[in-house]
């Protein structure tokens, strides 16, 4: 069976563009809440059947084009030792946060967790119950926004304790980048073997440093990531940055097959100054969905019009779908992707 989005990045002709969503399976699903009442977000991701009926429900709800494993970036934490919380309406907490170099040489994955073995088997679910024209997309946080996490314990809006660890304590700051690709590196190859077609890292927090920074402490470490999967599998990836604008002339050197940009990018300038090397996954503003159908389908088309310019064109959002939109809206944005041209 021919899977749109898999034809796309192999620079195929398709019939109709292939979208889907960041964030798809969640909170903004009836059905998602309904399981939510009964379990907590970790045992929803930890738990085979569980994750695995999450990762599903907007493939039957919305027909999109592809599902993407359920789970969260920060899951990996848990295999090298961190205590992880996620908290309603504030996210995820690392509790015991890096805050010197021995806690990062105290650092011990664990590559026989809990959590490599339910995330095996939650690839392997799926795979048994996705239609044969959908594909599978595993991922994991780029090692950057991973790392931002373990020193911050949480979010930030300023990033201060990651910048001053950063600029302060460069080697041990590097040390804690290489253990931490180390166990992404083990997350993406237990899901390429347990049947992920697709992979696709999150790099949500890349933009907070200036290009130069950018170049000398995170590129690095993403390239050689990157290149090390490339190595031991064929899987084509997919790399997304929020707030990349400033960075395509470094990015256009990773060795990707798609890149994934937010709505603040123009689709044909992106291409061009990546020169035109990666097929173009984006790039709708998540808040158009909360709008009435016609803004949907006019900025949906304006995209999809741009998308015929560039080397290849998956549709998305550039960003996480919003909780408040409305399911109807999504469906509808499935739609006007599908009937388009």
């Amino acid at each position: 069976m021919e899977k749109s989005l898999l034809n796309v990045i192999k620079g195929k002709e398709v019939k109709r563009i292939p979208v889907w969503i960041m964030r798809q399976a969640g909170r903004y699903l009836p059905a998602y809440q309904k399981l939510r009442k009964k379990y907590d977000f970790l045992t929803l991701c930890q738990t085979p059947e569980l994750a695995a009926e999450v990762t599903l429900q907007p493939v039957e709800i919305l027909d999109v084009d592809a599902a993407i494993l359920f789970s969260d970036i920060l899951i990996p934490c848990l295999s090298l030792g961190f205590q992880v919380q996620f908290v309603e309406g504030k996210g995820p907490v690392v509790h015991n946060p890096v805050t010197s170099v021995e806690d990062i040489r105290n650092l011990n994955p664990d590559y026989s967790s809990r959590e490599l073995e339910s995330l095996s088997q939650t690839v392997k679910f799926i795979n048994q119950q996705l239609p044969p024209e959908k594909a599978l997309i595993g991922f994991t946080a780029a090692p950057f926004s991973l790392a931002c996490y373990l020193i911050e314990g949480a979010s930030s809006k300023n990033f201060l304790q990651v910048k001053s660890f950063l600029y302060d304590h460069t080697p041990s700051y590097r040390l804690l980048m290489e253990k931490v690709s180390e166990i992404l590196f083990v997350y993406l190859k237990t899901q390429a073997e347990a049947g992920a077609e697709v992979l696709q890292l999150f790099d949500t927090w890349g933009g907070i440093l200036s290009p130069s920074d950018f170049e000398k402490y995170v590129f690095p470490f993403l390239n050689k990531l990157i290149r090390e999967v490339k190595k031991e599998y064929s899987l084509p990836l997919i790399y997304f940055m929020k707030g990349s604008g400033g960075f395509l002339s470094i990015l256009k050197h990773l060795p990707v097959e798609v890149m994934s940009i937010d709505w603040t990018l123009d689709l044909e300038r992106a291409s061009e100054s990546l020169e035109d090397r990666f097929v173009l996954q984006g790039n709708l503003d998540p808040a158009v969905l909360l709008s009435r159908r016609e803004i949907i389908r006019e900025k949906t088309t304006e995209i999809l019009q741009k998308g015929k310019k560039v080397k290849g064109h998956i549709f998305n959002l550039g960003h996480g779908i919003l909780p408040s939109t409305p399911v109807a809206h999504a469906r509808y944005l499935v739609e006007t992707v599908h009937n388009f041209g």
